[in-house]
């Protein structure tokens, strides 16, 4: 299995997920970009579009709450998955919480999250179902942004991943943030 899907295997958003780099060094699963313009901070939930200026009348912003915030990164995790199985998704984003969980609730929120998702610029059919009991998504739209551990000059690399059904490949896109 690849580095990128070993990372991506993680349970709970609120512990990240950590990925060895080529200098043997952790990195660790900061977020997605969605559709390129459409990044995804997994620790405060936020979705943000950072090419607002391409897309007319599309909101810059999206605050979420934990649980559609939880479905989101499951889906995201699971990605290369031809099918996201309705039920995989009820233990692992209600039940595994003890939150009660139902194939209405499921439908609800995940109709609230397509919107929110259309609404920040990711196409319509990023999310789709693929039959009554299945979810998909379309993972070329997917990059998996990693940041490895603060250095000495307070700089962080981050690292981008590509994701494919799969199969995965990752790039040494770096950039230093304060």
């Amino acid at each position: 299995m690849s580095r990128v899907l070993d990372v991506m295997k993680h349970e709970n958003i609120n512990e990240p997920s950590k990925m060895p780099n080529k200098s043997g060094s952790e990195g660790i699963v900061f977020g997605y970009l969605i559709a390129e313009n459409v990044l995804f901070d997994i620790k405060k939930y936020n979705l943000i579009n950072i090419n607002c200026k391409k897309i007319k009348s599309v909101s810059t912003f999206s605050g979420m709450r934990e649980t559609m915030s939880r479905l989101l990164v499951y889906l995201l995790e699971n990605c290369t998955r031809e099918h996201i199985s309705i039920e995989d998704i009820l233990f692992n984003v209600w039940d595994k919480y003890d939150l009660q969980s139902s194939t209405s609730r499921l439908w609800q929120v995940m109709q609230t999250l397509k919107i929110n998702l259309n609404e920040i610029g990711v196409p319509q059919n990023f999310i789709t179902q693929t039959n009554s009991n299945a979810y998909t998504i379309k993972t070329d739209l997917v990059r998996v942004l990693y940041c490895s551990e603060p250095r000495t000059n307070n700089t962080t690399s981050v690292h981008t991943a590509n994701v494919h059904a799969n199969k995965s490949h990752v790039s040494e896109n770096k950039s230093s943030h304060r």
